[in-house]
């Protein structure tokens, strides 16, 4: 039986998903077709007119890091996973990293998932099978 922890279409917002603001560059919520020709996605994954969360690079450094953060999870005894369309697609595309935050977000930081480059001009779907432990973000 598997239960829905967390549903997000940005829509209504980031939902339950926050900004760390410790970071460099900041997710936006987008519509239609990104600011830079040539990169991103020309519509949401899901209705064809709605929001996307976007992060925008070209102004950013090398080393620049921009982080969304879920409310505090617990998976304990449960297999569990998390699945999320993403879009990577230009001439400069670096990484997104999916990384696992223990201990309601202060303990030990792990990726669990990662990609890098252009993975083409298409909304791809993750999946990240996520094992059981302590509560995590």
């Amino acid at each position: 039986t598997s239960t829905q922890v967390l549903d997000c279409d940005f829509e209504p917002g980031f939902c339950q998903w926050s900004q760390v603001t410790t970071d460099k560059l900041d997710w936006s919520r987008e519509k239609g077709p990104t600011s830079t020709p040539g990169t991103g996605p020309s519509t949401d994954h899901t209705s064809g007119v709605g929001f996307y969360a976007y992060l925008e690079t070209s102004n950013g450094a090398s080393g620049d890091t921009a982080e969304l953060r879920s409310p505090t999870m617990s998976v304990n005894g449960h297999q569990s996973c998390l699945q999320f369309y993403y879009h990577m697609f230009g001439p400069n595309v670096a990484d997104l990293y999916v990384y696992r935050v223990k201990n309601n977000g202060t303990g030990s930081r792990s990726s669990v998932w990662h990609k890098n480059g252009d993975q083409g001009d298409k909304w791809n779907l993750a999946t990240v099978k996520l094992s059981t432990g302590s509560n995590f973000v």
